[in-house]
């Protein structure tokens, strides 16, 4: 997962295994994003290949932490993976999906 400057909107791409004792380094990148942002994210999950309920919560708390300090948030990829586990979860409203089913900004 990575974070680099473009214009006001940050490009950020998730990726990797989500899942518990595997989220560390993803949480710790997150922070560090949160820190720097400016006015928005755009969030790009087409490369997450794993995701569990915790890494899920992770995003949430990610996105609503950005939502809280008027960040904005575009998701610009979001693989079936993480849509079908989130939408299960009853997640979508805190991972502030647009009703668009794969991307849009929030």
């Amino acid at each position: 997962m990575g974070a680099t400057g473009l214009g006001s909107s940050t490009p950020l791409v998730l990726s990797g295994d989500w899942r518990i004792g595997r989220l560390e380094p993803h949480r710790v990148c997150l922070l560090k994003a949160l820190d720097s942002a400016s006015t928005g994210f755009d969030l790009d999950a087409s490369g997450i290949t794993h995701i569990d309920t915790l890494g899920l919560q992770l995003l949430a708390v990610f996105v609503q932490q950005c939502l809280r300090r008027q960040i904005t948030i575009h998701w610009s990829a979001r693989p079936p993976l993480l849509q079908e586990s989130g939408a299960r979860l009853g997640l979508d409203t805190l991972l502030a999906w647009p009703a668009d089913a794969s991307a849009g900004t929030i």
